[in-house]
């Protein structure tokens, strides 16, 4: 179970860091946090999914509708689960 959080982790400070480059893989990235936003056994994962799902919506281009349906599932598929309710505020940078 620790092996998830860590990688979600990893992956939440590179898409943090990294500005360039990964929006070629954005698919896979989608295709990746709907897998991870429905992790059975931790809450953390899914925290931590949805920050990186933050990171990536800065770059979106609101051009690119594809990208922004994909997003908004996602989105969409965070605000309907109650069990994200007591987490909401650290989404959200202040």
């Amino acid at each position: 179970m620790l092996h998830r959080e860590v990688g979600s982790y990893i992956l939440f400070t590179v898409l943090e860091r990294i500005v360039v480059g990964f929006q070629d893989h954005l698919p896979h990235l989608f295709q990746l946090f709907g897998n991870m936003l429905n992790d059975p056994q931790s809450i953390d994962v899914r925290v931590i999914t949805v920050r990186s799902l933050g990171e990536i919506a800065q770059f979106i281009d609101t051009d690119d509708k594809i990208e922004l349906v994909s997003i908004v599932i996602l989105i969409k598929k965070i605000i309907l689960n109650t069990s994200y309710r007591n987490y909401f505020r650290s989404f959200f940078p202040l």
